[in-house]
């Protein structure tokens, strides 16, 4: 990042891809490297190890370079430089390029889509949506569809789109029409989010349901960005989403079923009739954030509470608690503040008495449990507080932050116990 658009670019000169070196140290000399060979490391972890490694290193060549302010030189040089099936690098500068706003031309955009390179899908589609962002671009709209098979007519062929294609497809939708989506779209990710995976005959490519829920739920957030309102259907969706429910499958999935009935497949079917909260929470909780982000709708911050009993967070993972602090404070804007007794008073009552009482040698079930819903709820204020105050240069907002720091990393290598360091660190 210190180095954005600082090099400059020579139109005669092609795009020169530098080479990743792995080196490592070994305990307890870490100030002696070693040369690790990526060919062995291949070998063993059965894929390339410095795929995206590479990838970041090409979105990172990209920031540097300093294009000429003619589209037409930028369009020459681009298509003389990056190949429609290039390498990690190559598909990494494809995002890089789109992130600093410039256009690709769409015959191009549509040779990529035709290729067989993943990496370089998903970095056109992701990279000109952020360039093109909010535009609802027709031409875009339509490459994105052809990744989304959850917008194929009911009358199309089965075709087979990889799952972290698909993913980047959700996100990429969500860009391009940023604050201004249609009420079909908007429905479609509300129902995306709770989706399952009903695979074809045919479809034997892995599904990442967590991936693909998440996805949805950040692009329907994007698109709907600020707006302060969502259909009494939607939202009581997402409700459904973090607390549970039964779900009712999506036309995408009835489609599906249908062709595996016609075909005698049914057996392959897997559908649940109960909504997975582990799956769907972090997408609505992610999607509710961006929506009513400086609302202070209390009407919504109330839906996102905390348990208020040990009963119900037994029934709560830590890492959603942390999402739901995150997505309540930032729907309750106004009152985040960079100070102690604003995170010690995100935890409920029954936390900050069971911090005090509960003992590890007499329950170390219940401590455990309450010590991490503890640590997940003072992280997610964190990401509050840094969310409100980045690039303020608040000196409350750093001191609070620093003093987290050091409490959390102390609780991680030291043997304390977590009331003699919460003390020292949050006074």
């Amino acid at each position: 990042m210190l180095t954005v658009s600082r090099a400059q670019i020579t139109l005669a000169k092609g795009f020169e891809v530098p080479q990743i070196e792995i080196s490592a140290g070994f305990y307890p000399q870490f100030n002696a490297l070693r040369k690790l060979d990526v060919a062995s490391l291949d070998l063993l972890m059965g894929g390339s190890c410095t795929q995206w490694p590479q990838f970041h290193l090409g979105v990172s060549m990209a920031l540097k370079l300093q294009y000429p302010a003619s589209r037409s030189s930028q369009g020459s040089w681009f298509a003389q430089n990056i190949p429609s099936e290039g390498g990690p690098q190559h598909a990494g500068f494809v995002l890089g390029y789109g992130l600093l706003k410039h256009e690709i031309a769409h015959n191009r955009i549509a040779q990529i889509l035709q290729s067989h390179d993943d990496q370089m899908k998903m970095a056109v589609l992701l990279g000109q949506s952020v360039a093109q962002a909010g535009s609802a671009h027709i031409g875009l709209d339509r490459a994105i569809k052809v990744c989304l098979p959850a917008l194929y007519p009911e009358t199309a062929s089965e075709i087979t789109v990889p799952c972290d294609v698909q993913c980047v497809a959700l996100v990429s939708l969500g860009f391009l029409h940023m604050r201004y989506g249609s009420h079909k779209y908007v429905d479609m990710l509300a129902k995306e989010i709770g989706r399952d995976h009903h695979p074809s005959v045919h479809d034997t490519t892995p599904f990442n349901k967590e991936a693909y829920s998440v996805s949805a739920g950040i692009s329907l957030g994007v698109m709907c960005l600020g707006s302060h309102k969502m259909d009494p259907q939607n939202l009581d969706r997402m409700m459904k989403y973090i607390h549970g429910g039964t779900k009712t499958p999506t036309l995408a999935e009835q489609r599906v079923i249908s062709n595996q009935v016609k075909a005698g497949n049914i057996n392959r079917y897997k559908g649940q009739d109960s909504i997975d909260i582990s799956v769907t929470a972090p997408a609505a909780y992610i999607s509710l954030a961006l929506i009513y982000m400086k609302s202070n709708n209390i009407d919504i911050a109330n839906r996102l509470r905390l348990p208020d009993s040990e009963i119900t967070l037994e029934y709560s993972r830590p890492d959603n608690m942390l999402l739901r602090v995150l997505s309540r404070s930032l729907v309750m804007w106004d009152q985040i503040q960079p100070t102690d007794a604003w995170l010690q008073s995100l935890s409920p009552d029954f936390i900050a008495t069971g911090i005090e009482q509960v003992k590890p040698e007499e329950n170390v079930g219940r401590y455990d449990t309450i010590r991490h819903a503890f640590f997940y709820i003072l992280a997610g204020g964190c990401a509050a507080i840094g969310i409100k105050f980045a690039g303020s240069g608040s000196r409350s907002a750093k001191q609070v932050l620093t003093v987290m720091f050091d409490f959390f990393l102390d609780n991680m290598t030291s043997g304390k116990s977590l009331i003699t360091v919460s003390c020292t660190a949050m006074n």
